[in-house]
């Protein structure tokens, strides 16, 4: 259910319609969103048990599809379920807490709001963002690489799965593994583009230029620039190298599939929060898609029944806290 201001002054008869809309229109801005959803992760992370729940320098980044209307400029065809939907790419750390949140639209490739989301959140620092398909892309992965991120991502084709190194014979393959090895990689292309893809990276990491349109204007659309065959050669051997950690690495393969789970389960949680899709009213701003509301709802259902646990070794130390006094009935 929608709830406007008229039905929020029909809940409290002191306040006017119109002070409601000019209050709701204030909420709506990035500022007191963001504030009030590093606020509520920040009272999830101090529980004392988010200490054993993973690492603070890993995360898992998807995309969920919300339901729209024609109206919305991001609205396309969702192609699994054929409606007009939007999406919502966030970001989960490994101690459940959603980072950062951003409106992309849904067909778009993800690899570069999953950099930048890692680099616009400030909650706490990221080293490794777990990804699916969707969530990578070579040249992504040599920009993530350069801007000091990790893309881990669960590659869907298995036949895809090959390892990709130097051309040249620079690398020596065992013969069990000379059917899987692909030699497609040019250093030297990687060492002409190296200070134009420095810059792009640069420019990333400053601000100046986003890790989304920096995925999609030096990208694949700028096929045969020195940057881009820089980008695209690394993250070939990046991708080679994660591959070899996750088949070997058990602890790596079941951190990755878990992080990548908890995020699947935290969408069906905001999908539970969210049932009704917008209005046609709704959404026509860039401030409205924003931060999304639901992300905060979703981490204050997820925080508030840690409390009693939180509050119990006070109580048994023999401070009662007034919140103590609550009692869940869950």
């Amino acid at each position: 259910m929608d709830i406007g201001a008229k039905r929020l002054s029909l809940m409290a008869p002191g306040l006017s319609v119109s002070g409601l809309t000019d209050a709701l229109q204030l909420l709506e801005e990035p500022g007191p969103l963001r504030r009030a959803n590093a606020a509520t992760v920040e009272f999830l992370q101090a529980h004392p048990l988010a200490a054993h729940w993973g690492n603070t320098g890993d995360c898992a980044a998807d995309a969920m599809s919300l339901d729209g209307t024609r109206h919305l400029w991001l609205a396309r065809t969702d192609p699994k379920r054929r409606t007009l939907s939007t999406a919502t790419y966030a970001h989960t750390l490994a101690r459940h807490g959603i980072a950062y949140d951003q409106p992309i639209p849904i067909t778009r490739r993800q690899d570069g709001a999953a950099i930048e989301g890692a680099l616009r959140q400030s909650v706490m620092p990221i080293r490794r963002v777990m990804t699916d398909t969707h969530g990578y892309s070579a040249f992504g992965m040599g920009l993530a690489k350069f801007v000091g991120v990790d893309l881990c991502p669960r590659l869907k084709s298995f036949r895809d799965r090959r390892l990709h190194i130097p051309r040249g014979g620079r690398v020596k393959v065992p013969d069990v593994l000379k059917p899987v090895c692909l030699a497609d990689v040019s250093l030297p292309a990687i060492i002409e583009g190296w200070s134009d893809m420095s810059d792009i990276a640069d420019a990333v990491v400053g601000g100046r230029l986003s890790a989304v349109l920096a995925c999609e204007r030096h990208g694949t659309a700028a096929r045969g620039q020195k940057g881009y065959r820089a980008g695209h050669e690394l993250g070939l051997l990046l991708r080679t190298l994660h591959q070899c950690d996750t088949l070997s690495i058990p602890d790596f393969r079941r951190a990755t599939l878990r992080l990548l789970n908890d995020n699947e389960r935290t969408h069906t949680l905001q999908r539970q929060i969210r049932r009704a899709g917008s209005r046609s009213q709704r959404g026509r701003r860039m401030e409205e898609l924003g931060p999304n509301p639901v992300r905060l709802r979703s981490r204050q259902t997820s925080s508030w029944p840690g409390t009693p646990i939180r509050c119990r070794p006070r109580s048994i130390a023999g401070e009662r806290p007034a919140s103590a006094r609550l009692r869940l009935s869950y």
